[in-house]
This record gives structure tokens, sequence and C-alpha cells, in this order.
């Protein structure tokens, strides 16, 4: 018997909106690391932007999303200053930094999430015992 690892699944939309909320933030944070783990192993300016269902906008960008904006939309101008070409003073530790916050952010993002799901399920539990009592 196959794990599910290698078994093929049949990619469709999550009909529930919570399921489907909970699945984009956690794609979300592995595709931000993924992008993080392609920059530092290969040295690649790398930038991804997502939009939620509700219209958020969520980015990532090594060393800077701007930068990487900035790369694309000016591709025969690399160097250039004015476009804030990277700094290679020490980018080992700049990436790790960068890295460690994105990565810090989306964790706490998420648990914010979380905690306001379980706010709303809490203010619904107590306006159930006002009305029975």
């Amino acid at each position: 018997m196959q794990t599910k690892g290698k078994q093929k699944i049949e990619i469709k939309p999550i009909e529930s909106e919570e399921a489907r909320q909970v699945c984009f933030s956690k794609r979300r944070q592995g595709l931000f690391k993924k992008a993080s783990e392609l920059s530092i192993l290969c040295g690649a300016m790398v930038g991804t932007i997502v939009f939620s269902t509700i219209g958020r906008s969520f980015s990532f960008g090594n060393p800077s999303i701007d930068e990487v904006v900035n790369r694309f939309l000016n591709p025969d101008n690399p160097d250039d200053p004015a476009l804030g070409a990277p700094s290679h003073d020490n980018p080992g530790s700049l990436t790790d930094t960068v890295h460690e916050l994105n990565m810090e952010y989306s964790e706490l993002e998420h648990s914010h999430w979380i905690l306001k799901r379980r706010r709303r399920g809490c203010k619904r539990e107590l306006r159930k015992k006002w009305v029975n009592a």
C-alpha cells in the first residue's frame, strides 16, 4: 500500500470556507518557505505575491519584494542603485534574518487568525447561554 505522499490526488476547490482559509494559510506559509530556501540555497532573487479570496495580499521577497519587483520591471539595469540593488556586505546573515522574520510573521499571523475564530465561537456560545438563561 502506498503512502499518501506517493498517491496522486485530485486537485479540486475546497468547498468549506473555513477549511479553504486554513489550507490557504498553511500553503502560503509553505510557499514562502520554499521561496526563501530557493533564495538561500541558490543565491537567487525571489519574489512571491499571493492574494487571498477576500483580496488581501501577502508577499515574500528576498532580498525584498520591492527589489525583486524593480529588478523584474527594469531588467536592463540590474545594478542601478536607484532600483534598490542588493548589498553584498554580509548577505548570508541578512538572508537568514529575513527568512526567520518572515517565518515568524507567518506563524503569528496564522495564530492570530485561529484566535479570532476561537473568539467568535466563544461569543456565539455566550449568546446561546444568555438566550437560554
